[in-house]
Order: C-alpha cells, then sequence, then structure tokens
C-alpha cells in the first residue's frame, strides 16, 4: 500500500491532466471560430483520457501490491 506522501505525488499529474481538460473546455466556450471550439473540446477529451488511464494504473498497481502482501 501507498503512503499518503507517494499517494499525493502519484495524484499531482492526474490532478494536472484534469486542470488541462477542464482549462481546453474553458478555450472551446469562449472561441468563436468551430474549428478552433473542437480542436479544443478535442484536447480536453485527451487529458481527460490521461487521466483516467493513470487512475486506472494506480489502481492496478494498488491491486497488485495487496496482493503480494
Amino acid at each position: 500500500m501507498r503512503d499518503a506522501g507517494e499517494t499525493l505525488a502519484l495524484s499531482a499529474p492526474i490532478n494536472t491532466c484534469r486542470e488541462m481538460a477542464t482549462q481546453a473546455e474553458r478555450l472551446a466556450v469562449s472561441d468563436t471560430t468551430p474549428a478552433r471550439r473542437a480542436k479544443y473540446l478535442d484536447l480536453a477529451r485527451q487529458w481527460t483520457e490521461l487521466a483516467d488511464e493513470m487512475e486506472r494504473a494506480m489502481a492496478a498497481l494498488d491491486r497488485g501490491r495487496a496482493a503480494a502482501e
């Protein structure tokens, strides 16, 4: 099992990805050009997918560690 410091260190990149997704969504809403709006929304989707993938990887590591104990 991870200690609190390790959990915080590993969750920081996930939080950054989610913040980037939120920023891309804000830019999409404020942009008046359909093509740029679509690109911002695609970036938001990609940042969210990356954060989700990292969360799944962390959960898999936790399951592996728990099984090894």
